[in-house]
C-alpha cells in the first residue's frame, strides 16, 4: 500500500534543494520578515533575510501571485513531510512489544516516541499495562500557527509507580522546521547553565517552562508521586530539548527566564519559574546537537548524565539529522553515545562513552563521507527495530510432534521440521528414525537472526521416505507469541501437532 511503500533514500542534492525550501519557510517564520516580504524577495531575485533589505511594495497581482505560492509551497511541503514524518502508525508494531522486561533505556527510547502518538497510546493502554504500567499522568500541547505551515509542540509526563519520564515530541509538523533552523543567534543562560544554544531550541525550551503546565502540574506531580527525581527523553528536536532540560534543571532550584518574543509578538513575559526536580538519566534519538564551543554538562560530580544517545549509521547509509548540525558546529551534551548500524546485516553497534570527544560529536562528517543519506533512518520504526534488535533474542524450540501420516510404511517415519521466518531465513531439525510410531522427538532450538516484530513464523513437517513429503504446515502469527512468548501444542493443517516453545529474553546494550 502507498502507506507502507518503500521510500527512496534522498539524494545529497535533494536534500540541499528540500533545505532550502524549509529554509524559506524559516525566514518567513522568523521575526526579521514576514512571509510576504520574504517570498517578494525572492520573485524579484533578492535575498532573504538580511539587514537593511527593502523590498518594493506589491501590487495587487503580485500580492496575489504570492498568496497562491505561499499556499501551493505550504501544502506541498506539508505532503513532503506527512509522507516521511507524519505516519505513526508502522511505529506502533514495535512500541507494543515492549514490556517491563525490556531494559529501563528501551523503555525510555519509546517514550520518546510515544509523544508524538498519545491519543493512540491512551486508547490502547489507558485501561491496560504498557511496559509495566506506565500512564501519561500529565501532557502539555501548544498549537501553534507560523505564518505558513502549522506546528504543535508536545511534552508527556509518563509515570509508573514512583518513577517518572518526561518525553518531549521532537519535529510534528513544518512550522517546527523553523524552530530547527533558527540559528541567527546563540542564547545564554548562565544561571543554569546553558551557553552559546541554539536559539530555535532555546526558545521552545523557554515557551514550555513559562506554560502553565510545567508549574501547575508537571512538577508538583513529580515532586509528590517520584520523590522529585525523573529521566527525561525525546526524540530529533525532542532530544536536543531533552538536553537543555536536564542541564537547566540539575543546575538550580528557581530560574528566572526572559521573555519570549516569536514572530514578532510577547509570547510569555519571563519570571521565576521553579525547578526543584534532578534529572536522573537523559536519552536522546536522533538528536540534533544543541551549543557552540561550549558543552552543556551535569550538575551533579562528574558531568556526565546517565543515560545515552542513539543515532542510526550502518556501513551504506546514515540519518542526516544529528549530522547536519554537527557540520554548523554544534555539539551534545556529555552523556554516552551509541551509534547503531543495521544488525540483520551483521553489524556490530559502537559506543562512545560520555567523557569522549566522539560522544560529542558524532556523527562526524568523517564517518558519513560515501554513505548515503536516508531519512527513512530518522524514522521511529527504523530505529525501534534496531533497538530491539540488539537487546531481544527471539528462540523457537521445536519439542516433539504427534499425529504424523502414515503413508510411507516401507520406510517408516523420518520426521524433520523446518521453520521459516521471513523470506530468506530457514532451518531444519535433524531427521529422527521413527519407525512406524506417528510421534517424534527433537527438542531443537534455533535463534531467529532476523525476527523483528509482525513477523510470523511458518512451520511445515516433512518426512524423507523414499522422497520428501510434506506433512502438514501451519503459520504462528507473531500476536501469538511477541512479546509474551509461546509454549504449547500447535496444530498442522493436516490435523498433526507441534509442542513448540517461543522464548523472548532481553539484554542491556
Amino acid at each position: 500500500s502507498a502507506k507502507h511503500r518503500k521510500k527512496p533514500c534522498v539524494h545529497p542534492a535533494t536534500m540541499q534543494s528540500l533545505l532550502g525550501l524549509v529554509c524559506i519557510l524559516g525566514v518567513c517564520a522568523s521575526e526579521t520578515a514576514d512571509a510576504e516580504t520574504s517570498i517578494a524577495t525572492l520573485l524579484r531575485g533578492g535575498k532573504t533575510g538580511t539587514t537593511g533589505t527593502t523590498p518594493e511594495p506589491m501590487n495587487f497581482q503580485e500580492a496575489e501571485m504570492i498568496e497562491g505560492l505561499k499556499e501551493d509551497l505550504a501544502a506541498a511541503l506539508e505532503r513532503f513531510y506527512q509522507s516521511y514524518f507524519g505516519e505513526y502508525g508502522p511505529t506502533r508494531k514495535y512500541l507494543n512489544v515492549v514490556t517491563s522486561a525490556s531494559p529501563f533505556v528501551v523503555q525510555a527510547a519509546s517514550m520518546a516516541f510515544w509523544a508524538y502518538d498519545l491519543e493512540y497510546f491512551e486508547n490502547r493502554w489507558g485501561s491496560d499495562d504498557w511496559a509495566g504500567g506506565w500512564k501519561v499522568v500529565q501532557k502539555y500541547i501548544n498549537t501553534t500557527s507560523k505564518s505558513i505551515a502549522p506546528g504543535m509542540d508536545v511534552v508527556a509526563l509518563f509515570r509508573r509507580g514512583n518513577e517518572c519520564v518526561l518525553s518531549f515530541a521532537g519535529t510534528t509538523g513544518l512550522a517546527d522546521w523553523t524552530t530547527n533552523l533558527n540559528i541567527k543567534s546563540l542564547q545564554n543562560l548562565e544561571e543554569c547553565g546553558l551557553r552559546n544554544v541554539h536559539e530555535g531550541f532555546f526558545e521552545d525550551f523557554v515557551q514550555f517552562m513559562l506554560g502553565d503546565a510545567w508549574s501547575d502540574e508537571m512538577e508538583p506531580e513529580i515532586l509528590s508521586k517520584c520523590g522529585g527525581r525523573l529521566s527525561v527523553t525525546g526524540h530529533s528536536q525532542g532530544g536536543t530539548l531533552a538536553e537543555i532540560f536536564a542541564t537547566c534543571i540539575n543546575r538550580v532550584d528557581n530560574v528566572t527566564l526572559p521573555d519570549l518574543w516569536r514572530w514578532g509578538q510577547l509570547v510569555h513575559s519571563g519570571r521565576m519559574v521553579s525547578t526543584r526536580v534532578t534529572v536522573t538519566g537523559l536519552y536522546g534519538v536522533a538528536s540534533p546537537g544543541c551549543t557552540v564551543d561550549y558543552q552543556l554538562e551535569n550538575a551533579l560530580p562528574g558531568g556526565i548524565f546517565p543515560g545515552v544517545r542513539f543515532f542510526n549509521m550502518d556501513s551504506e547509509s546514515f540519518d542526516p539529522v544529528p549530522w547536519i548540525t554537527v557540520v554548523l558546529n554544534f555539539q551534545h551534551a556529555k552523556y554516552q553515545t551509541i551509534q547503531l548500524p543495521n544488525p540483520f546485516k551483521g553489524q556490530d553497534l559502537v559506543k562512545h562513552e560520555g567523557w569522549t570527544y566522539d560522544a560529542r560529536w558524532q556523527p562526524l562528517t568523517s564517518a558519513v563521507f560515501g554513505k548515503s543519506i536516508s531519512l527513512d533512518h530518522h524514522l521511529g520504526p527504523e530505529y525501534l527495530r534496531r533497538i530491539l534488535a540488539f537487546t531481544r533474542e527471539v528462540s523457537v524450540t521445536i519439542v516433539a510432534g504427534q499425529n504424523f501420516s502414515q503413508e510411507c510404511l516401507l520406510g517408516g517415519m523420518n520426521p524433520y521440521i523446518e521453520v521459516q521466518v521471513g523470506e530468506e531465513e530457514h532451518y531444519f531439525t535433524a531427521k529422527v528414525n521413527a519407525g512406524l510410531l506417528d510421534a517424534a522427538y527433537w527438542n531443537e532450538s534455533f535463534v531467529l537472526t532476523t525476527y523483528e516484530p509482525g513477523t510470523s513464523i511458518q512451520l511445515s513437517a516433512w518426512n524423507d521416505c523414499t522422497k520428501d513429503f510434506k506433512m502438514g504446515s501451519a503459520v504462528l502469527p507473531s500476536a501469538e507469541f511477541d512479546p509474551q512468548g509461546f509454549a504449547g501444542w500447535l496444530s498442522l493443517d493436516t490435523g498433526a501437532e507441534l509442542e513448540i516453545l517461543v522464548q523472548i529474553e532481553h539484554s542491556q546494550f
